[in-house]
């Protein structure tokens, strides 16, 4: 929800004082959606021995054994894929490719990290911060970089202690707190 809601936030920042492009907006939001649900599907795949560990999340399908393995794995690319081919077909290629980015850091980088080391939890940041620098990018077409920036800082530093503090502590994952 948090992703969608920053998203929508950087699209409705680039809108402001325009004419608003709905249609443009569902497709962002619903690419968006697609890459952070096959995101989500990744993460939980990967930590399904923590989930199984923590009272808050025990009953996700994966450590309850409600779902396969498989069928997640195959889930997670599938949604994936399907949120970045959207938003290059249906927005522009450059939130694709924020995207991609946001996915491969998400899954590929912060995820396996969370185990060995606290600097996790500024790699984490990245992924986080991007959603409404798609936002912006998916209403403008592009971006100008300070307000990009801008954008992203304001994330990182709103959103970070809170989800380190929140989720991160009670797993045993190592943070960095801020």
């Amino acid at each position: 929800i948090f992703v969608l809601i920053t998203t929508l936030f950087g699209f409705l920042l680039y809108s402001r004082g325009m004419e608003m492009q709905w249609m443009k907006l569902v497709h962002t939001l619903l690419g968006t959606a697609a890459a952070a649900f096959g995101s989500a599907a990744f993460n939980q795949l990967m930590e399904v021995d923590l989930d199984a560990r923590m009272k808050r999340t025990e009953n996700r399908p994966l450590p309850a054994r409600r779902m396969d393995p498989l069928f997640a794995f195959g889930v997670g690319w599938v949604l994936a894929a399907i949120g970045i081919i959207h938003l290059a077909a249906q927005v522009n290629h450059l939130t694709a490719y924020l995207a991609a980015a946001t996915v491969a850091i998400y899954v590929f980088v912060y995820t396996p990290l969370k185990r060995f080391s606290s600097v996790n939890t500024l790699v984490g940041a990245i992924p986080g911060a991007i959603p409404p620098v798609m936002g912006w990018v998916g209403g403008r077409g592009g971006f100008r970089l300070a307000s990009v920036v801008s954008l992203r800082h304001f994330v990182f530093l709103a959103a970070s202690p809170f989800h380190c503090n929140q989720l991160a502590v009670p797993r045993g994952i190592r943070i960095s707190r801020l």
